[in-house]
């Protein structure tokens, strides 16, 4: 017998939102010009590990002026009247708790405010130096003077007077804790505070999406797209084009941002994505070789037996002899476009061959199946059918010459809008004799017959090389 189970499981999730506790001691002290810098010691007391505790001033609300990890304990120097603020925060839950304290005097000290050109950080070229400031300097006995101490350099105030001087800004390329102080030349009160200049070269990620990395006669143009997964991160392309810069992360590869280059060359060009940290300035960059194949096909054609035409051989076939691509590429082909010639239309059926009823100039259009580029090819159909009779010929269209009517009685009317010069006009029976033969005037002329009743051809020719010849019923 089969029955129904049911398994359960019990687990707890617990909650940890429990604010750590701390001190700090003393919780105001005065200075003056010649006491030195004030001392403040503050105390996590739970939990006493996994902590960390920073010092903030109200002179410098860029960030931390002191920070001390994973100790219990931490000593804040400062010789600038104001409040300052302990921070103490648990590692483990995230939970903070804050502590102020204040610094009183009645000495005169002078205040002033910091600044820096990158906010603190030091990055990659441009941004690996930077420019501290100090401004908004007020002192009660005068004008001031200014001193920059970089990182492990300041002890404690009061400094020798020779530490100062007029210059209000000094560049930086070191990172750590500098100390900036401001003295008060006439009653000789100087005011510190401490500021920590961070590094960061981190250069960010970059990678990219193409779909092909070769260009060609079916793909001149092909889409790039750069990307990062780093925060805070420009991507641009470097291009073989003017401007070389674009600001995009999405960039056409090939015209117009790429080069000239022929046809026969494999190498197009070479661009490159970059991505820019706008916050350090620190770049990576990735090269993509592009590839091209614009190789057109070289078409062979021959002419077929018999090769040319006459008065019995009427037809010359012409045969697409290589269908082998040009591209480079095993297993592709050429596939037939279209076939021109004299006096035809365009057939554009993709057949190998192609028969030639006139002579003259035969030209092939052909793709390459890989690269889809074209290659066109020409060739000469000769004839040797001059005074041929019976065969009808016509190098001229219907749309051309109109000679009409037919089957005819006493008349001919030849009409044409084409300029033609010693024109004539002559009709032969089925034996090929020529039974009436006169210059035509045209554009339009009539032509009085006296032929008897037959089937005969009528022939046109212009400097006697004809132009024009078909059937004509005489009624």
């Amino acid at each position: 017998m089969v029955t129904n189970s049911v398994s359960s499981q019990s687990f707890s999730i617990f909650q940890n939102t429990v604010v750590p506790t701390a001190s700090v001691s003393p919780a105001s002290q005065t200075i003056t010009c010649v006491s030195g810098s004030a001392t403040f010691t503050g105390t996590a007391l739970n939990p006493s590990a996994n902590i960390v505790q920073n010092w903030y001033s109200s002179t410098y609300p860029n960030g931390p002026v002191s920070s001390t990890s994973s100790f219990s304990l931490s000593i804040y120097n400062i010789m600038i009247p104001g409040t300052h603020t302990l921070e103490v925060c648990n590692l483990i839950n995230g939970c903070c708790i804050t502590k102020t304290v204040s610094v009183i005097s009645n000495s005169g000290f002078p205040s002033f405010n910091p600044s820096s050109t990158t906010n603190y950080l030091l990055g990659c070229a441009p941004q690996n130096q930077t420019t501290l400031c100090i401004s908004n300097a007020v002192s009660t006995s005068g004008p001031t003077q200014y001193a920059f101490l970089p990182p492990g350099s300041f002890s404690s105030v009061p400094l020798p007077t020779s530490a100062f001087g007029a210059q209000s800004c000094t560049t930086s390329i070191s990172p750590g804790t500098w100390t900036l102080v401001v003295q008060d030349p006439i009653n000789g009160c100087q005011s510190a505070i401490p500021v920590i200049i961070n590094q960061n070269t981190t250069a960010p990620n970059v990678s990219y999406a193409i779909n092909t990395k070769t260009i060609t006669c079916f793909t001149p143009t092909i889409l790039a797209t750069g990307s990062s997964s780093t925060t805070n991160t420009q991507i641009s392309w470097i291009v073989p084009a003017t401007p070389s810069i674009i600001t995009n992360p999405t960039v056409i590869v090939g015209a117009p941002n790429g080069p000239t280059t022929s046809p026969t060359s494999t190498v197009y060009a070479n661009y490159t994505v970059v991505a820019t940290n706008t916050l350090n300035s620190c770049k990576t960059n990735s090269v993509i070789i592009v590839n091209q194949n614009f190789r057109a096909p070289t078409p062979l054609l021959a002419l077929g037996n018999p090769s040319v035409l006459n008065c019995t051989d009427t037809v010359v076939v012409i045969s697409f002899t290589n269908n082998a691509s040009n591209s480079g590429i095993p297993g592709t082909y050429c596939i037939v476009d279209s076939w021109m010639g004299p006096a035809q239309p365009t057939s554009t059926v993709p057949s190998p061959s192609h028969n030639a009823t006139v002579a003259g100039v035969y030209t092939i259009t052909v793709h390459d199946t890989y690269n889809g580029c074209t290659g066109i090819k020409t060739i000469y159909v000769p004839s040797n059918n001059q005074g041929c009779v019976g065969i009808e010929k016509n190098y001229l269209s219907d749309s051309d010459i109109r000679i009409f009517p037919n089957p005819a009685k006493n008349y001919l009317i030849i009409e044409t809008e084409l300029v033609f010069q010693d024109i004539t006009f002559e009709i032969f029976d089925a034996q090929g004799k020529s039974v009436y033969s006169k210059a035509a005037c045209i554009p339009s002329q009539a032509i009085h017959l006296n032929v008897a009743q037959g089937f005969y051809f009528y022939q046109l020719s212009e400097n006697g090389k004809m132009v024009k010849r078909s059937k004509l019923i005489i009624e």
